[in-house]
């Protein structure tokens, strides 16, 4: 029960930080070209930091969750989360800024979904312990 409580609140930080990205971006157009950057550079290197925030967490998930849910590119975002934190000078502006628009929404609501799943196993699970008693 321990992992699945880290999983939980692993997911619900995920979450924090992709609708962290998502409120900081609603502002702005999803066209990278009119986006200004040096203008934005603040928003924009706070939403790459929520970005390798979330492959923290990612990489805190458990393996067995994470092999069970194969469905969500795991040992991608841990990846973006590297690059972001070791070389962000290297990091291809245009695409961090798709992933941000784009992949990020995704993220959001596959793990809103697993942590439901998650919440959902813990009452049913709970609701276990109390007809045994």
């Amino acid at each position: 029960m321990t992992d699945t409580l880290n999983d939980k609140d692993m997911l619900k930080w995920i979450v924090f930080y992709c609708d962290a990205i998502e409120n900081a971006l609603m502002a702005f157009d999803d066209d990278y070209d009119r986006f200004d950057i040096q203008e934005h550079r603040t928003v924009f290197d706070a939403c790459a930091f929520y970005v390798g925030q979330i492959g923290e967490h990612v990489n805190k998930l458990t393996k067995e969750f994470k092999a069970v849910h194969t469905n969500v590119p795991w040992r991608q975002i841990i990846g973006l989360r590297n690059r972001i934190f070791h070389d962000y000078a290297s990091v291809k502006k245009k695409s961090l800024w798709t992933i941000m628009r784009k992949e990020v929404p995704e993220l959001n609501a596959r793990c809103r979904s697993l942590r439901a799943e998650l919440e959902e196993e813990a009452i049913i699970y709970d609701q276990g312990d109390q007809h045994e008693q």
